[in-house]
């Protein structure tokens, strides 16, 4: 299973815990790959990605996974189930402008 596909298989499940950050480390330690807990370091740390499939997207305090075609899937915050959302939609409600992305 890729990063992708686990990070789908949690849309519309109820977090209660994962903020989004918290989310994406989650979603890659199911594939033994440590991801920091905290959006500025997964920024900081990350090599640069260009937004394919299972690459994080990086706003400034938010971050999420990568479908490749221009979505994302993420935790708004851990008081909302997993979602996917358009980028350009996130940068509107949050205004914000994507950082860019990462890999690890």
């Amino acid at each position: 299973m890729s990063i992708l596909s686990s990070a789908e298989a949690l849309i519309g499940k109820e977090t209660g815990k994962w903020d989004c950050s918290g989310f994406v480390s989650h979603v890659y330690s199911l594939h033994g790959i440590s991801v920091p807990h905290s959006s500025s370091q997964i920024w900081s740390q990350g090599q640069n990605g260009n937004g394919s499939a299972g690459d994080i997207v990086c706003w400034n305090g938010h971050v999420g996974i990568c479908d490749g075609n221009g979505n994302v899937i993420h935790s708004y915050n851990s008081n909302h189930n997993i979602r996917k959302d358009s980028i350009a939609d996130v940068s509107k409600w949050d205004k914000r402008q994507v950082k860019g992305y990462r890999r690890f």
